[in-house]
Formats: structure tokens, sequence, C-alpha cells
């Protein structure tokens, strides 16, 4: 499986060694772009320990969430809280999963939380879907660079699947959820049924093999729907 074109992206990385370390974890699968979000300087013990990935630090790209919020159609974050009970936002698939779903590489980002507290209840409801390895223990947190090589190791193994490289644009996503924010209110959903079921039909779309033709469709249905309840 190709995923070359896949960004990285690390939340406010704490410590420049595993800024290196995630580095030379891209550069052994062959993946060049890394982004810094909310952090604006790199220690120089980030490029002792990137080793053949310095080029990588080189020419990283330091952005803010609405940056990569704008820029990207498909985002992935990581946690290595899941569950399967009621929390949507801890809902996770695995990684070989992921190499199943319909998304394109170069428009997708892969994110990594922070090396002491990962990622915020605000920042996983940014991301489309949510990666977790699982270790097959209780003690399920991983060094972010491991859990990176674990993830991209499997992306490249996973058979008999190829990226269709034709995902869901945004655009049409934001415009779906709209809707379907809408559809809530006019039906009287209270505020905390609200956000279960706006982040459940999120999942459903993300996590779907729809293509761009088929996402059109029910993006239609619920455009009709909208102007017949009002």
């Amino acid at each position: 499986m190709r995923i070359s074109g896949l960004s990285v992206a690390m939340v406010q990385p704490k410590y420049s060694l595993n800024v290196g370390y995630v580095a030379r974890v891209m550069s052994n699968f062959g993946l060049e772009r890394l982004i810094i979000i909310d952090r604006k300087r790199l220690g120089l013990s980030s490029f002792v320990f990137a080793s053949h990935g310095r080029d990588i630090l080189e020419n990283v790209d330091h952005m803010s969430w609405q940056q990569v919020l704008g820029e990207f159609d498909f985002i992935i974050g990581t946690t290595a809280i899941a569950t399967a009970g009621r929390n949507p936002l801890r809902s996770t698939l695995s990684p070989e999963k992921l190499g199943r779903l319909n998304f394109e590489p170069s428009k997708s980002v892969l994110v990594l939380g922070r090396d002491d507290t990962g990622l915020t209840k605000q920042e996983l409801a940014h991301c489309d879907v949510i990666l977790s390895v699982s270790t097959g223990t209780s003690y399920r947190t991983l060094n972010i660079s491991h859990a990176l090589a674990i993830i991209l190791y499997a992306l490249n193994r996973t058979e008999g699947v190829a990226f269709r490289r034709n995902g869901i644009n945004r655009k049409l996503k934001d415009t779906a959820m709209n809707y379907v924010d809408n559809l809530l209110i006019k039906t009287g959903f209270i505020d905390s049924k609200k956000l279960e079921v706006n982040i459940i039909l999120k999942k459903l779309f993300n996590e779907s093999y729809l293509n761009e033709n088929q996402f059109s469709v029910i993006l239609g249905f619920l455009r009709r729907l909208d102007r017949k309840l009002n």
C-alpha cells in the first residue's frame, strides 16, 4: 500500500528527541512532510536523534489546528484510550481497518498527540477518524514514535487493498454535517443528545467505504429533508 504522500503532525511536542525519532520513522517509511502544531522551535537534540530524517526536520511546517483543518480532507487522530462503551470520541479503529477506508494519503494527515497527555477531547472531535494500537495488555500507552512505526508498518502490510484516491472532499462533509446540525435542532434533540448523534454520524461518514459520488447522493437527501422541514 502506497502511503508516501501521507503527512504526519505532532501537537505541541514536549521532548525534542521524540521529534527526532518521529522524523526517523517517517524516513524509514518514505514519508516526507512533518507538521508541528502550536510549537515554534525545534530543539537541537531533535536533529541528533533524527538520523536520516534530518531533511524532514529541515523542511518542517509549523501550523495551527485551524490551518490543518483548512488544508486536509482527512484527519486521523491517535489515542491510547479506547473503549467499546458509549463514548463515541473513544471509539477507535485499528491501523489495519484504516488501511481499508476510502481516503487519499496526499490529502490526509496523521496527528500524534502530546508526549505526556495525548490529544484533548476537543482535538479528538476535530479528527475524522481515531486510531488506537492494541498492545494486548492494560498498559496501552506507547511512545509516540513507536506508535507511529506500528501504524505505518500495519498500513504497509494491508494486503489486497489499494488507496482509491477519491476520498470525500472536506467541504462536502462539512456541508453534510451542517445539514445534520439543522435537522437535529428542527427535530428537537436536546444538546447532549445532539452532540452524541453528531459525532456518531460523522464517524459513520468517515469510516464508510463511500466515494465522493455516493456521498453526494446522501448530501442531496439531507438537503431535501432540511428544505421539507422548513
